[in-house]
C-alpha cells in the first residue's frame, strides 16, 4: 500500500494545488472538492479505497499551504507525496483520534519547510555545491 498511498497523495495534492491556483478557488473549497471526489469514488474502485480517500484528504490539507511555503507544482508533489508516506507509516497510529489527517499533513509541510530552510542556511554559509565555472 506504500506506492498507492504516495501516488494518491501526489494526485490529490496536485489536484488541490491546481484548483487553488488555476481555478482560483479558496483553499477550503479546493480541499473540500478533492476530499469529496476521493471519498465518493475511491471506495468503489479500489479494495483499500477508504484508506486511500483518507490519504487524499490528508494531501488536500497540505495543499492548503500558502504560496510562500509551497509555490510550485513540484514542491506540492513532494509535500503531498510525503503526506502519503507519513499516512502509510502512521496508518495504525492514533486510529479513531480526531486530527490525525491534519497532523500528518502538517508534519509533511513542516518537514518540507524545514528542509528548505536548511538548504538556504547551508547555501548562505558554505555557498552552492555547484563548482564555479570561470570564463577565461
Amino acid at each position: 500500500m506504500l506506492i498507492p498511498s504516495v501516488v494518491s497523495g501526489v494526485s490529490a495534492g496536485l489536484g488541490g494545488f491546481a484548483l487553488r491556483k488555476h481555478w482560483r478557488l479558496s483553499s477550503v473549497q479546493a480541499s473540500a472538492i478533492v476530499a469529496l471526489v476521493a471519498g465518493l469514488s475511491l471506495p468503489y474502485v479500489h479494495g483499500e479505497g477508504t484508506y486511500l480517500a483518507a490519504v487524499c484528504t490528508c494531501a488536500s490539507y497540505a495543499a492548503m499551504s500558502s504560496e510562500e511555503t509551497i509555490g510550485r507544482p513540484s514542491q506540492m508533489a513532494i509535500v503531498s507525496g510525503l503526506s502519503g508516506l507519513i499516512m502509510y507509516i502512521a496508518q495504525n497510529c492514533l486510529v479513531g483520534v480526531g486530527g490525525r489527517l491534519g497532523s500528518c499533513a502538517a508534519l509533511a509541510v513542516l518537514a518540507f519547510a524545514g528542509w528548505q530552510f536548511a538548504v538556504r542556511v547551508f547555501q548562505s554559509r558554505w555557498g552552492s555545491l555547484r563548482p564555479e565555472h570561470s570564463a577565461k
